[in-house]
């Protein structure tokens, strides 16, 4: 993010050196000059929100004043981490990675001392969390799910009920968009893949997401596993 931060100052630089310094810019100067400072105020914002995004990832503590511009930060350099990632040979998945980690560390130090109801927390889980072999469709109703213990639904939807939290199951980003929407829950406990949660913070950047990655020992989308205590952990951290 620095970095990104720095090659669109070095943008700026040389968009303002043609708009006021260069005599043969001619009437191209007046368009350059509304751009700079279009994107100049832009600059600003996103700076503030590096810069308290920093701050409250080295003090844990939260700043209310920066969030807004945190939340903007993050939403217009992501693409631009992963373009460098692209440029500088790191996997797209360490970024992502990296990525639900600060997120979970903003939420962390923004939530700390205020908890919610247990109802007005959903917790969303992935379908390739379901043996591929098993018949049942549990994305339509979780309510299908017999418990045989043969992958690790059955252990969530019984902690789900214990803690009284809402669970959801779904098999992709748009059915997820409209759970949601429809139970408008005040924080969320997603389970997924990087990408899934990366997608799913940014989409959601106004509620507070914890990310629980999952691991695939059979491969990505079939069979994945996850740490039941990790997710326990975040429920607890929100009710």
């Amino acid at each position: 993010m620095l970095a990104a931060c720095l090659l669109l100052c070095a943008g700026i630089l040389y968009y303002a050196w043609l708009s006021f310094f260069n005599r043969d810019a001619g009437l191209v100067r007046y368009p350059l000059a509304a751009a700079v400072i279009l994107v100049l105020s832009v600059l600003v914002v996103v700076g503030l929100g590096f810069i308290g995004m920093v701050i409250s990832l080295l003090t844990f503590r939260p700043l209310r004043l920066f969030d807004n511009m945190v939340n903007i930060t993050v939403s217009l350099l992501y693409p631009v981490v992963l373009w460098f990632g692209q440029r500088l040979r790191i996997a797209q998945d360490k970024i992502q990675s990296s990525f639900v980690e600060v997120n979970n560390q903003l939420v962390r130090a923004r939530r700390q001392g205020r908890s919610i109801p247990p109802h007005r927390l959903l917790v969303l889980l992935p379908h390739c969390l379901q043996d591929s072999e098993c018949p049942r469709r549990i994305t339509v109703d979780a309510g299908n799910c017999v418990r045989c213990g043969c992958c690790p639904v059955g252990d969530l939807l019984a902690l789900g009920e214990r803690m009284g939290v809402h669970l959801r199951i779904a098999s992709g980003g748009t059915l997820a968009r409209e759970v949601v929407k429809s139970l408008r829950p005040e924080a969320i406990v997603a389970v997924a893949c990087e990408r899934d949660l990366t997608s799913g913070i940014l989409d959601c950047n106004k509620l507070p997401v914890l990310g629980v990655t999952n691991y695939r020992p059979h491969g990505p989308c079939h069979n994945t596993r996850i740490e039941l205590a990790a997710v326990e952990k975040a429920i607890k951290f929100f009710v």
